[in-house]
């Protein structure tokens, strides 16, 4: 997807999603969640989080994209819902990582 073109967004969003259940095959089916809440706790994280920290940030910035091309209010809504869940994952687990290698 190329910052300037729009017009692949929803096919981005499609093969995001696809990268996601691709990548969550390949560890425990809680490892995003046990990850979350180890980071809000201030315990260590595994670096195979830094993947993940790409693909919520990636689906963040693209799920406020769509919301700002979007004309339906409940689509708006869910789109931004999804868009500030995946951004915030992404700072609180790309943190942890940082404070981590220090």
């Amino acid at each position: 997807l190329l910052l300037e073109s729009l017009d692949g967004l929803d096919d981005a969003v499609r093969r995001l999603d696809i990268a996601e259940r691709a990548l969550k095959k390949q560890v425990h089916s809680n490892f995003v969640t046990l990850a979350l809440a180890q980071a809000e706790m201030n315990n260590p994280i595994p670096p195979l989080c830094a993947i993940f920290v790409r693909l919520f940030l990636l689906q963040g910035v693209a799920n406020k994209i769509l919301l700002r091309q979007s004309r339906d209010a409940a689509n708006a809504a869910a789109a931004n819902d999804a868009a500030e869940e995946r951004l915030r994952w992404a700072r609180l687990l790309c943190h942890r990582l940082r404070t981590s290698c220090r």
